[in-house]
């Protein structure tokens, strides 16, 4: 570097000679390079790596959750940003995976989406958001799912959904939220969206109810379908197993009592009184048959 030197020095770590040879100087390696002793030129840092000062003698690698601010000649790691991550040494953060998260900036991994929950993004996503009532889901979930039909979750957040009971219905067709009791004069099996009415001659006669109970004979149900009570058959007439309504006793046959299940024939010399009930020989002739 001077007039008259005996001798050459050579040019230390993270500088380097301003020539290639009869060099007078040694520089500093810019930021973004590096050197060891004796160099002529100041090597780049590779990719994920970075000097951030000048004079460096060796490049480190960024940390996870950061990424180098070049391909080479890196001069610092930026942290990545929310939903997206990086391992060491990396020149690129990368978009959390479908069903994954990272809230914040400067992750270095992701986190799955719990049960009953969803990503907010198919990739990249930055939080896990609750599903509705009516769905649900299972772990790292895009999207939540509905409750299928007959099935229904009461809350927020369910991992999953539960059929209705006996005797109740969902509310809705799919996505339903609650299970709400049958009315009287009708009955569901498990699992169901619509209460069933009674059929002829049955009834139920309180709501929720899995099934119907058939009127007896004597009885019958209050309604032609849907009946919620059997009432009995007044004192000349009669009615069947199942019966929707109560038919008069034919010219001369007699019930006596009410709830009369058939009519029985007047003996002795006997006549029926109010005889004139509408007849109707056919019902009677089956009512004996059963």
């Amino acid at each position: 570097g001077t007039q008259g030197s005996k001798s050459c020095a050579p040019c230390g770590k993270g500088t380097r000679a301003d020539l290639a040879v009869a060099a007078t100087q040694c520089l500093e390696c810019e930021a973004g390079f590096f050197s060891s002793d004796r160099e002529v030129n100041c090597t780049r840092c590779p990719s994920g790596w970075r000097s951030e000062v000048k004079a460096s003698q060796l490049c480190t690698a960024c940390a996870e959750g950061k990424r180098a601010n070049a391909n080479v000649s890196a001069t610092a790691c930026d942290p990545c940003d929310a939903g997206t991550f990086a391992g060491a040494g990396a020149i690129a953060c990368e978009s959390c995976p479908s069903g994954y998260v990272a809230g914040t900036n400067g992750a270095k991994s992701c986190v799955p989406c719990g049960k009953g929950t969803r990503a907010d993004l198919a990739v990249g996503a930055v939080r896990c958001l609750e599903c509705e009532a009516g769905f649900f889901s299972s772990d790292r979930a895009v999207n939540c799912t509905q409750c299928p039909s007959g099935w229904h979750s009461k809350v927020p957040e369910s991992q999953l959904c539960t059929t209705c009971d006996e005797g109740t219905r969902a509310n809705a067709t799919i996505a339903a939220t609650k299970c709400d009791d049958c009315p009287a004069g009708t009955f569901a099996s498990a699992a169901a969206v619509a209460c069933t009415e009674c059929p002829l001659g049955f009834v139920s006669g309180q709501p929720g109810s899995k099934d119907c109970t058939e009127c007896a004979k004597g009885y019958r149900s209050d309604r032609s379908v849907a009946g919620t009570e059997c009432l009995v058959c007044a004192a000349g007439f009669y009615s069947g197993d199942r019966a929707a309504k109560c038919l008069a006793c034919p010219s001369g046959f007699v019930a006596t009592d009410t709830g009369g299940g058939r009519c029985e024939p007047c003996t002795g010399g006997r006549r029926a009184s109010g005889a004139d009930h509408l007849s109707n020989v056919t019902d009677f002739a089956e009512s004996l048959r059963t």
